[in-house]
């Protein structure tokens, strides 16, 4: 019966946040990983917005303005910003 109950899930690792954030680190200084400035701070916004446990309050609008830098009065209905980068 577990089986089948947990059949349709992934099974998660619990990931210490600094192994995380040290894996951050490299992936972001490996010059394998071609990734814009901009592309990193997302990441790395993604990746702290997740320890600090607010993962569930990240939306299209608190990226745009902690991330892409766009004004209070953004509205992601007339800015793709966030779609078009993420």
């Amino acid at each position: 019966m577990e089986a089948s109950r947990n059949a349709g899930h992934m099974n998660c690792i619990a990931v210490a946040e600094c192994e995380a954030r040290a894996a951050l680190e490299r992936i972001l200084a490996d010059s394998q990983f071609h990734a814009t400035e901009r592309h990193r701070k997302l990441l790395r916004y993604l990746v702290d917005e997740f320890f600090a446990g607010r993962s569930g309050q990240v939306k299209a609008y608190t990226i745009a303005i902690d991330v892409f830098g766009r004004p209070a009065s953004f509205d992601p209905a007339t800015d793709p910003i966030v779609r078009v980068e993420a």
